[in-house]
């Protein structure tokens, strides 16, 4: 299991979340600000998330963990198109991986989420 991951207590489910999560906010923030100075800050905190989660990457979803890897690289580079896309491969197979991960009750498959409910 990951370092961060054995301090703080998590499950790796919910690193892995963790890691999605993040991907979710950088992936928007490549889109509509590419230039701006936070960037980097979200793109290093990334890269710190992904490098403590190395071996539970190569053990889970290695597809994921090449995605992240080579977004990583061309996001170094400027090449933020490329970036996005790379970001996203990563983003969906994780979201697979948890999605369909055993700890997942097959009843909720059916359920509304409390979100999505409309208001009274």
């Amino acid at each position: 299991m990951n370092a961060p991951a054995r301090r703080s207590g998590a499950t790796p489910r919910s690193s892995l979340s963790l890691l999605r999560d993040q991907l979710h906010v950088v992936v928007p923030a490549l889109t509509v600000g590419e230039g701006h100075p936070r960037m980097g800050q979200l793109l290093a905190q990334l890269r710190t998330t992904a490098a403590g989660m190395t071996d539970l990457l190569a053990a889970a979803e290695p597809a994921a963990r090449a995605a992240i890897d080579a977004g990583l690289e061309h996001a170094a580079a400027g090449e933020y198109n490329e970036s996005r896309t790379e970001f996203l491969t990563a983003y969906r197979r994780l979201s697979i991986l948890l999605h369909d991960h055993p700890d997942r009750r097959s009843s909720a498959v059916g359920e509304s989420t409390q979100r999505w409910r409309p208001l009274r």
